[in-house]
């Protein structure tokens, strides 16, 4: 049985900026929306001026070092459409992180969603 971590943009960046071996010790599954959350976050805190420019592409660049599996196929787009809809909510954001959990333990899975790995 394999153990899967869903993470979210912010368990992400905490990832990243603590240069934690997480993902190199645990199997961790996000929606592909993830990169673009991230991109967002970072661009937000070097707006805000809590990084610099400089940092804040490190941690992007880092990102991509990730050793992350990126789920945005149809099953994942059609979960995240129907668990919208059931929970009556404005957008399928949320919802793309609940949809990846959602298909893992449908295989048998474990899968654990934590603020840290």
């Amino acid at each position: 049985m394999t153990t899967r971590y869903a993470i979210d943009a912010g368990t992400a960046l905490r990832i990243i900026r603590s240069n934690s071996d997480a993902d190199r010790r645990h199997h961790l599954v996000a929606p592909a929306l993830l990169r673009s959350d991230v991109l967002s976050a970072l661009y937000r805190d070097v707006r805000a001026g809590r990084i610099s420019e400089v940092d804040g592409k490190r941690q992007l660049e880092r990102l991509t070092e990730l050793k992350l599996r990126l789920l945005g196929d149809r099953m994942s787009r059609a979960a995240s459409w129907r668990i919208a809809m059931r929970l009556g909510w404005d957008d399928t954001a949320t919802a793309e992180y609940l949809a990846d959990e959602s298909l893992a333990c449908s295989d048998g899975e474990t899968v654990h969603e934590c603020d840290v790995p």
